[in-house]
């Protein structure tokens, strides 16, 4: 009798990992390298690893947005701040038509526009660079960014 309770609680979980399609480690590793130069790796991990990466990935997945950053160009509260902030968007699309904008309101009233989807600071960091020339004070924000298009 002690051990239905763990039994039960195994079936659930077995039945978890088999629902959400478990993605196993090797598979996230880049398969389309050809010639010579192309060498074998081989990864020896506790099984549960997987588990877990397949988790986070869904996790991502349904949440629809990962941590990363964006370049914030325009933050004003006012009574013109509306009106200011949509210049800045239609100015941002006009000079960067390849970053995508974000136009944003922040309570109490801050209207505010950042640009991009950078998973890294350093990738983030570069275009910053490039922005700064038009949007001399301009930085870089941590948020949540829209996941990235998948590309087969």
């Amino acid at each position: 009798m002690k051990w239905i309770p763990a039994i039960l609680a195994s079936l659930v979980l077995a039945q978890s990992a088999v629902s959400q399609g478990i993605i196993r480690t090797t598979d996230l590793m880049n398969k389309t390298s050809q010639g010579a130069d192309r060498g074998e790796m081989f990864i020896f991990h506790d099984a549960a690893i997987d588990t877990l990466i397949s988790r986070h990935i869904e996790s991502n997945r349904i949440a629809g947005a990962i941590d990363g950053y964006r370049i914030q160009v325009f933050r004003k509260a006012g009574t013109t701040a509306r009106d200011e902030a949509a210049k800045v968007m239609a100015r941002v699309i006009n000079e960067f038509p390849d970053l995508k904008a974000y136009y944003e309101f922040e309570s109490p009233n801050f209207f505010i526009v950042r640009i991009g989807d950078f998973r890294t600071r350093i990738e983030a960091t570069r275009v910053l660079a490039r922005v700064r020339g038009t949007f001399g004070d301009s930085y870089l924000v941590r948020q949540k960014i829209n996941l990235p298009e998948k590309t087969d």
